[in-house]
């Protein structure tokens, strides 16, 4: 039986960067606060989240649903969410905007797995780490070790 995930949803890598170049995460916090809403909001929008990789100035995230509006607005709410409690947090009146600066549509099985292993590998290619595993922030460790944290997606749904 032929596999049609890729015919009955959509499934990209969402790049995101800070305006005007601002870290995004500074404490370990913030990065345990920002899976927390992914994990929160992907029930809510009806997303699924394959991998992610949380650095301090950028969010790669590899994310599916059956129409981009579920995506967009997922996307679009948890960072609405995390800026809001960094502005209250720091009581700042110049508040944290994250936007989305490019996405990658994966068309079929390999280039998700491809996109799957850019992603989960950046922090070793950044120099942050020497294996995938020792970064925190990333769904590497939850994969490797089979941990359901609740937030990724085993990509045997799709392949």
């Amino acid at each position: 039986m032929q596999n049609d995930f890729f015919d009955k949803n959509i499934c990209l890598l969402a790049l995101q960067r800070s305006l005007g170049g601002h870290d995004i995460f500074k404490t370990s916090l913030d990065y345990r606060f920002y899976i927390n809403l992914m994990k929160q909001y992907k029930r809510i929008f009806r997303v699924r989240i394959f991998a992610y990789c949380l650095l301090e100035s950028a969010i790669y995230l590899i994310v599916s649903a059956k129409d981009m509006k579920n995506i967009t607005d997922f996307l679009s709410e948890v960072n609405r969410s995390f800026c809001e409690f960094i502005t209250v947090r720091d009581q700042e009146r110049a508040s944290l905007c994250i936007l989305r600066s490019r996405m990658i549509v994966a068309e079929d099985d390999q280039s998700l797995i491809d996109l799957v292993g850019f992603v989960e590998a950046f922090p070793v290619k950044l120099g942050l780490v020497t294996k995938e595993k020792d970064y925190e922030y990333s769904s590497f460790r939850l994969r490797a070790l089979g941990i359901d944290s609740g937030v990724i997606e085993h990509l045997n749904l799709c392949l």
